[in-house]
């Protein structure tokens, strides 16, 4: 079959775009996509042409391009931004493995997923690095970051009213509950196809599998933690003895036999004794974790359930019923038991941008976003930030209402 062409102003378009680095190659990748096509059985357009490229939107791993064909077909394409020495082939084999169980197993019917159409995780190709084709998720984006001439403080979340702002946390915890749900799989680790072998496993899990732990945004260089693993105790006891060999490597290139971390929260001395000692310690705890049956199940763990991955019906956001039209980023998902997920979306977490800051905020010398991000903002207590007395708020911040953005991407 022919190889669909590329539209002739597309030159002048992909000169106007960023990509993560002068090895990615855009004129490749719409042919990467231009090839894909021509393949599928339906394809009913032998000159099926990519007519317009445009920037999605870049996260904080990733690149994603909007490409449009002219049968009016709509694609999402995302490339990686590190490069062919720090990227980590597995890691996004697993993020595309773990979008295709939520589609295609049957167990998620209620957490919409893009359907993933090809992939390539080498630097050996047209487009020069790693991509992912993918479908467009269309929705609105309830934007966490600060709006538009916004001053610190006030982000497009905190611009909804609060009864606005409590429908979509419902809609997150529906989301988290459909996420919590048991799964076939009796092993600690990530999600994998299956390779040579598409037939073995139960219905839900056929072409599936269970390995190594991959973490979110993982580059070839971060240590491994390895996997999969039969029980919490067996995770806890293997990543113990790893830290404790790393350690002791360190320590050999030390020119003194005592560590001390003066920003650190407890700045102890340690010694290779001192440290052994903990070491022994922690290990002791081992018998220690047999997990409450309530909590022991096998369940989808995604590490970063914030409002720039989640898209909604933004007919449904007008209307004050949030409907969830998409989950992106699986970076780093993982299979947990139920305990080990439970964390507060970051989004809804207090920040150094509230001024409700704790005395000991500005003397302690570790960085403020460690300290005061770990404390839940109750902003269903302190209502909209809005409307709070100047004397609340630091001096140097703006508070004024904004309209929220809505974002078309991915």
């Amino acid at each position: 079959m022919e190889t669909p062409s590329a539209h002739p102003n597309l030159e002048t378009l992909i000169s106007t775009l960023p990509t993560p680095g002068n090895w990615v190659n855009l004129k490749g990748l719409i042919s990467c996509a231009s090839k894909y096509l021509s393949t599928q059985e339906d394809a009913s357009e032998p000159s099926l042409e990519c007519t317009s490229i445009s920037l999605l939107g870049s996260g904080t791993h990733n690149y994603v391009y909007r490409l449009c064909f002219s049968s009016g077909l709509q694609l999402a394409a995302s490339i990686p931004k590190t490069d062919e020495e720090a990227f980590f082939p597995a890691g996004r084999l697993s993020e595309i493995a773990t979008m295709k169980f939520v589609a295609e197993s049957g167990l998620y019917p209620d957490i919409p997923v893009p359907k993933i159409h090809a992939w390539e995780v080498g630097f050996n190709n047209e487009a020069g690095a790693p991509w992912t084709l993918m479908e467009l998720v269309h929705g609105a984006h309830v934007d966490s970051e600060h709006a538009e001439g916004g001053g610190v403080g006030v982000t497009g979340f905190d611009l909804y009213p609060e009864d606005m702002q409590m429908a979509i946390v419902k809609a997150l915890a529906r989301l988290q509950g459909h996420l919590s749900k048991p799964m076939p799989f009796d092993k600690i680790g990530s999600i994998y196809l299956r390779e040579n072998d598409q037939k073995k496993g139960s219905t839900t899990t056929a072409g599936f599998e269970i390995g190594p732990l991959t973490q979110f945004g993982q580059r070839i260089h971060h240590d491994s933690l390895g996997g999969p693993y039969t029980s919490p105790a067996h995770m806890y006891t293997t990543l113990l003895q790893g830290h404790m060999s790393h350690a002791l490597r360190n320590w050999c290139s030390l020119h003194t036999d005592s560590i001390c971390d003066p920003d650190s929260p407890f700045p102890l001395g340690l010694t290779p004794r001192t440290f052994s000692d903990i070491f022994h310690m922690l290990t002791s705890l081992i018998p220690q974790f047999t997990l409450p049956q309530s909590t022991s199940a096998l369940v989808l763990h995604h590490p970063d359930i914030a409002l720039r991955n989640i898209f909604f019906d933004e007919a449904s956001l007008k209307e004050g019923t949030p409907r969830i039209t998409g989950v992106i980023d699986w970076s780093g998902a993982q299979i947990l038991p139920l305990m080990l997920t439970a964390i507060f979306p970051g989004d809804l977490m207090s920040s150094t941008r509230t001024p409700f800051q704790p005395s000991f905020f500005r003397r302690n010398s570790r960085p403020e976003s460690t300290i005061w991000s770990t404390v839940p903002f109750d902003w269903t207590s302190t209502g909209n930030p809005t409307n709070w007395p100047w004397s609340w708020v630091h001096p140097q911040i703006s508070v004024r209402p904004l309209p929220c953005r809505y974002r078309d991407s991915i």
